[in-house]
């Protein structure tokens, strides 16, 4: 499958998602909103397993500065990142992530 949106999943856990990413390389498009036990180990497992990854949504999700790092380093055919209300992500992973890929569309729900 290339695309799954598991929104509103609130009992998907890493492990879940580590095996859709292990069997799908080829996942075009995830949708984890509000998906609240997934961390920064679940996305990361999916920017390194799924490089054609075009568009991810990890709206109301605990990750990190480190999740979108890996997302800058990683995922050369992202298009549309969705990241609104992870309150752990700083401002400077934002800036960073646009440097490395300014023609990303980047949903927030603040301004960097």
């Amino acid at each position: 499958m290339r695309n799954y949106f598991l929104e509103g999943c609130e009992r998907i856990t890493d492990k879940s998602i580590k095996k859709i990413a292990d069997l799908n390389k080829n996942l075009q498009n995830i949708s984890l909103i509000s998906c609240y036990k997934i961390t920064d180990d679940a996305v990361c497992n999916i920017v390194h397993s799924c490089s054609d990854i075009q568009n991810l949504s990890f709206q109301y999700i605990y990750i990190t500065d480190k999740t979108i790092y890996e997302i800058a380093h990683h995922c050369s055919n992202l298009l549309v990142l969705n990241a609104k209300k992870c309150p752990f992500i700083s401002d400077e992973s934002i800036y960073f992530l646009l440097s490395k890929k300014p023609a990303l569309e980047l949903i927030l729900d603040w301004v960097p």
